[in-house]
């Protein structure tokens, strides 16, 4: 028998359908603590489509997710960048890092278990972030 959070172990085992289901299907990237208590998931939105195509969409979200039994219900949502591709929490999960290709930085959210809020900070990159981890200690 699998153990971890009972979202992370129904069966049949899809994480990135309940993941998708419940934040969307443009969902590029999903995140959790290794206790399962939040889901941070990147949802492009169309952000990555050119300008004139009509799923485009001048922005992403970064979506939050608290498991519910086998499910995942949606808490929080804020606008990120263009083309996101990777996302990560802080080992304290009072900060997600979101990674912006276009605008080659990681965006810094706060997270205080019950509101998301935009920091205005980011990270300059020298490239687009297609991928962010927090290194274990």
């Amino acid at each position: 028998m699998s153990s971890g959070p009972a979202w992370a172990t129904a069966r049949p085992p899809s994480v990135s359908a309940a993941v998708v289901s419940a934040a969307g299907r443009d969902c590029a990237r999903w995140a959790s603590l290794s206790d399962g208590k939040w889901v941070a998931a990147v949802v492009m939105k169309g952000s990555n489509k050119p300008q004139t195509s009509p799923f485009f969409s001048n922005a992403g979200k970064l979506v939050l997710l608290r498991p519910d039994g086998t499910r995942l219900v949606k808490v929080a949502e804020a606008p990120i960048g263009h083309w996101s591709q990777g996302v990560a929490f802080s080992r304290n999960s009072k900060l997600i890092l979101v990674g912006n290709m276009v605008e080659k930085n990681l965006q810094i959210f706060e997270w205080n278990g019950s509101a998301l809020k935009v920091s205005g900070l980011a990270i300059k990159l020298n490239g687009g972030s297609a991928a962010v981890r927090i290194a274990d200690k």
